[in-house]
């Protein structure tokens, strides 16, 4: 996985150094890199060790609409997958209405003709 740490110049294809997600090539692999993520982990220790106040709170709030979006976008996978569902059933409950109606036609025309054979009688 290629990710580049902020101000980072990329090297050789495929030799990025790993961090950041959010800094990544378009290119990049969607792919956990436990090496990235300690990495991370490393970097905002070295932030918060800091204490500056400033950054603390910058990184803070990058980080919270990061997690904002990335649950946003699970949300509206899962709604889009309801909604398939919900059309599935909803195509099935059509095609069974549809069965159902083509059946009381027929039944109705059966009883009609047996009522007009007990009167022709």
């Amino acid at each position: 996985m290629n990710y580049l740490l902020w101000g980072e110049e990329e090297e050789e294809e495929g030799s990025g150094v790993g961090v950041m997600p959010a800094v990544a090539s378009a290119r990049t692999a969607t792919v956990l890199d436990p090496l990235g993520i300690a990495r991370s982990m490393e970097l905002l220790a070295k932030i918060y060790a800091a204490d500056d106040a400033v950054y603390i709170r910058a990184i803070s709030a990058n980080l919270m609409a990061f997690a904002d979006a990335v649950e946003t976008k699970a949300r509206a996978n899962d709604l889009e997958n309801r909604m398939r569902e919900m059309e599935k059933d909803l195509a099935d409950m059509k095609g069974f209405l549809a069965k159902l109606k083509q059946e009381e036609a027929s039944e109705k025309a059966r009883l009609r003709g047996q009522s007009s054979g007990k009167r022709a009688a």
